[in-house]
């Protein structure tokens, strides 16, 4: 089964009444218009460049944004318009939707049962790895000590003094 072969559903749209501006009450029981708050500043010095000094200011922050009203209060404070009765979709179209939504919910949980067995391997894989770098960082620390001891060693024997030389006697040379 393949999506391409599909033809998307041709949805019909009629035209509503139009539409008209809401008053600010209407507006509140709809929307939550933004809070502002005004910040006074006295002079002080930008800390970023030492040498700026900035006089003193007002500063006006938007301490919430607007944002949609969704506690129902009563009745709708904008009437809800009601679709005429030819914009229903008929018995059968709403099943071949319904499974048409069944399919692509199964497709999308198989999907993430893919993702979610990938992810598992993923992560042995890479705690398999962080136990090889381990052990081989300590390969590298242990080799790293026995390098540097016998550096140490090695310098201590060069800064020894060195013994005085002492000729050797041979019967031939007279004392």
């Amino acid at each position: 089964m393949s999506c391409a072969s599909k033809t998307p559903p041709v949805v019909k749209v009629e035209p509503g009444p139009p539409g008209r501006n809401l008053s600010r009450e209407e507006a509140r029981g709809v929307r939550v218009p933004e809070s502002l708050k005004a910040y006074p500043l006295g002079r002080y010095v930008d800390p970023h460049h030492r040498g700026v000094m900035h006089e003193a200011h007002t500063i006006y922050r938007v301490e919430t944004t607007p944002k949609w009203n969704l506690a129902r209060q009563g009745k709708p404070s904008v009437p809800v318009p009601q679709h005429p009765p030819s914009a229903d979709l008929s018995r059968n179209e709403l099943l071949v939707e319904l499974t048409r939504q069944r399919e692509a919910t199964k497709a999308v949980m198989r999907s993430g049962q893919d993702v979610s067995s990938k992810l598992t391997d993923l992560a042995t894989s890479l705690h398999k790895n962080q136990q090889a770098l381990a052990e081989q960082n300590s390969g590298i620390r242990h080799e790293l000590k026995t390098t540097r001891e016998r550096l140490e060693s090695l310098e201590k024997k060069v800064n020894e003094p060195a013994a005085p030389e002492i000729p050797s006697l041979s019967d031939d040379e007279p004392w």
